[in-house]
């Protein structure tokens, strides 16, 4: 069966480079704070602008990281992934989950992030990163990025989760072991799949 491919218009493929281009270009979270409201002087010289020690390890990113702070500081076993996320380029989380079972052992809960994104390349590129990741088996399960809506002012929403199902036993400790290692090498692989894509444009 024949399929229609549909023609990108130039002002399309002209997005989409840009996008890329902001993606590549984008400093990485020892060049620029993933925190928009961290002011905390840096060790290295007190400077409260530097990012050379930024991590997800940082004792304050529970707070930073949080839209409520006080009320719900982010949960310590998703911080890594949080960070990551918001080391991406207009990828800001509005809400994450470090993943809960019961008294049973079993998944009520999965970790997850939701967060926002400029543009649908974003939530693709992070896609292919995580499906790079899962063929490597440097990660468990394989996880999954999946539309969660708009907002009212037509800002798109995403949430990246594993594919696994509630009740679950004795699970919840893989899958937090599986966000560090998507949080280690995210920046990187979103950054890769977009030189790739870049490449194939020109």
């Amino acid at each position: 069966m024949k399929e229609y491919k549909p023609v990108q218009s130039a002002d399309v493929l002209a997005q989409g480079r840009s996008v890329l281009q902001s993606v590549l270009s984008h400093p990485g979270p020892k060049q620029k704070r993933p925190c928009p409201t961290c002011d905390s002087p840096c060790p290295c010289s007190g400077s409260k602008s530097c990012a050379c020690s930024c991590s997800y390890e940082c004792p304050s990113l529970p707070e930073k990281l949080s839209l409520d702070p006080v009320r719900y500081p982010v949960e310590k076993e998703i911080i890594p992934l949080v960070f990551a996320i918001n080391s991406l380029p207009d990828c800001p989380s509005y809400w994450s989950c470090e993943g809960h079972e019961n008294v049973k052992k079993e998944l009520v809960k999965v970790p997850r992030v939701n967060f926002y994104a400029s543009s649908s390349l974003l939530p693709s590129l992070i896609t292919e990163s995580l499906a790079v990741l899962s063929f490597k088996k440097l990660i468990k399960y394989r996880w999954r990025v999946v539309s969660a809506g708009m907002t009212e002012d037509l800002q798109a929403q995403y949430l990246i989760e594993p594919e696994v199902s509630l009740g679950a036993v004795d699970e919840l400790k893989y899958l937090q072991q599986d966000v560090k290692a998507i949080a280690d090498n995210l920046f990187s692989g979103v950054k890769q799949k977009a030189g790739f894509k870049l490449r194939s444009l020109v």
